[in-house]
């Protein structure tokens, strides 16, 4: 879907995906074990572009550096239910020794929950992508007690399904924007070193 909706951390942002993103989407998600092998060419990708930006209710963001516009992956939000007033976000993807993840949700529970005014957020991780699921468990996220089947490339896989309500943001946000704070500062000491 084509949108406006940005969000701006301390080092971090989330813009709009664009068609002049197609290679840098291509080349951020392949070989990536736990996702969808998706496009497999820039010219697939350009149609799978093309197709989003049909679809309604399906928010992609690229997540860039402020000071620099380098894009550091990509993170969405989709299927929303406006009579649950609920969404799911995923499509979480980041260049590999990025530091963008904590900033990145964060942004991206604040677009949920600030911009769209939804009542709950939900995400999906394979359960075999341990780090992912240890990082919504440290947040403070709600994690079902059963894990669901999600389909990847036609193939079958367990998921971990973890919930974020609006009542709890506050308090997931605060985790978050403390451990954004500290990366944003290891980044500018790093910066002044170098």
């Amino acid at each position: 879907m084509r949108h406006s909706l940005t969000a701006r951390g301390l080092r971090f942002a989330l813009r709009p995906v664009a068609e002049a993103d197609a290679a840098f989407i291509l080349q951020v998600r392949r070989g990536h074990p736990f996702i969808a092998r998706g496009a497999e060419s820039l010219q697939q990708q350009r149609e799978w572009l093309a197709s989003y930006f049909d679809r309604e209710h399906d928010y992609c963001f690229v997540v860039e550096d402020v000071s620099t516009g380098e894009p550091h992956g990509l993170v969405g939000i989709y299927s929303i239910d406006r009579e649950r007033n609920c969404a799911e976000w995923g499509r979480w993807v980041l260049r590999a020794g990025s530091p963008a993840a904590c900033e990145s949700a964060l942004l991206v529970y604040t677009c949920a929950f600030n911009e769209l005014g939804l009542a709950k957020v939900y995400c999906r991780t394979l359960a075999e992508n341990a780090q992912v699921v240890s990082f919504h468990d440290s947040c403070g996220l709600e994690r079902m007690a059963q894990a669901v089947e999600v389909t990847v490339d036609g193939n079958p896989r367990l998921a971990v399904e973890h919930h974020l309500a609006r009542e709890h943001w506050p308090i997931v946000r605060r985790r978050l924007a403390a451990l954004a704070e500290r990366f944003a500062q290891r980044g500018k000491a790093a910066a002044s070193t170098s």
